[in-house]
């Protein structure tokens, strides 16, 4: 006969066991949330904290606090399709309750799918519609509209758009060559203009020297 003691060290084993391997609960971390899948379809989302979970739900974490992303090199044109590159800092926020909405209609890799290339597409909208020499003046409107046409883009999958900013706009290396070609031509113009000028008043005043 097996003594008592033996079965409940047995028992509690088990028990033991089961914990380890099937692990039935799950901590979800601060400015987290988990996406709680069972056989490969979402079945829901937990918050933040400890929770009791079935042996055959997985769980994802998924980062909900202000994310920040930075874009360089992004394509664009001016209105004289000149080739020009933008690069561009977002700070975005998924919303808590929306996450499994989310990743069931677009996918954990929503930022590629959904946000970059909005964000891409909407500089290119917005720089074609000045000139070259337009565009930096004009920084502070083309980010706006494409923050306002973010915000309008995104809303309706609940990623909230916390900031934009323009860090830079840089052209090719050909084109900005040419400016400073047409920049040095310019001054080199008006330093002949100068010395004409001074010529001509030279020889007025030696003409009424000798007058």
């Amino acid at each position: 006969m097996i003594p008592k003691n033996l079965i409940r060290l047995l028992v509690a084993g088990g028990v033991l066991l089961l914990l380890v391997f099937a692990k039935p609960f799950v901590i979800v971390r601060a400015g987290m949330v988990g996406v709680v899948y069972s056989f490969g379809s979402i079945v829901g989302q937990v918050d933040e904290g400890f929770h009791l979970i079935w042996p055959w739900w997985f769980v994802t974490h998924t980062d909900i606090k202000v994310q920040r992303a930075v874009l360089d090199k992004l394509p664009s044109f001016s209105a004289e399709t000149q080739g020009l590159f933008v690069r561009a800092s977002l700070n975005y926020q998924v919303s808590p309750k929306a996450v499994q909405t989310l990743f069931r209609t677009v996918g954990p890799d929503y930022f590629h799918v959904l946000i970059e290339p909005r964000v891409a597409q909407n500089f290119k909208d917005e720089t074609v519609k000045y000139k070259s020499v337009d565009i930096a003046p004009n920084r502070e409107k083309i980010r706006q509209a494409v923050r306002q046409r973010l915000e309008a883009e995104l809303s309706p999958y609940s990623i909230h758009i916390i900031d934009l900013l323009l860090d830079n706009v840089d052209f090719s290396p050909a084109f900005k060559q040419s400016i400073e070609n047409k920049q040095i031509a310019t001054q080199k113009s008006l330093e002949q203009e100068q010395l004409v000028s001074a010529a001509k008043f030279a020889a007025q005043q030696r003409v009424e020297t000798e007058k």
